[in-house]
């Protein structure tokens, strides 16, 4: 009886598969901390509209350590900062809100009211 050899596959079959499932893998990995962010934030709102302003400010320093381009997670520390009654901590974090893209009206009249006090 005779065995036949098995051919190798070339690597130009398998390699763009794995290329393809690689860059799959990186992609999903890179949105999770945006999505586990979110879902921080989410939270952190949750807090202050029931007024644990502690609680808040945890979240949010959560959301922060995974994204810390989130304007919006900026923004609502800054707030929570304000309330709480640190200024210079609340300006800092409303000014990168600021730098990242966040703006209104709701921002430049907590920055201001930091400023001043």
């Amino acid at each position: 009886m005779i065995i036949p050899k098995c051919q190798p596959v070339p690597p130009t079959r398998w390699v763009p598969v794995v290329v393809a499932f690689l860059l799959f893998v990186a992609a999903a990995a890179g949105a999770a901390p945006a999505v586990q962010a979110a879902s921080f934030v989410e939270r952190a709102q949750e807090y202050v509209d029931e007024g644990d302003l502690k609680g808040a400010e945890i979240e949010l320093k959560n959301a922060l350590q995974r994204d810390p381009g989130d304007a919006e997670a900026r923004f609502l520390m800054g707030k929570v900062q304000l309330q709480l009654g640190n200024a210079a901590f609340a300006e800092k974090e409303l000014s990168r809100a600021r730098e990242l893209g966040r703006g209104g009206a709701d921002l430049e009249l907590l920055l201001a009211r930091a400023r001043l006090e």
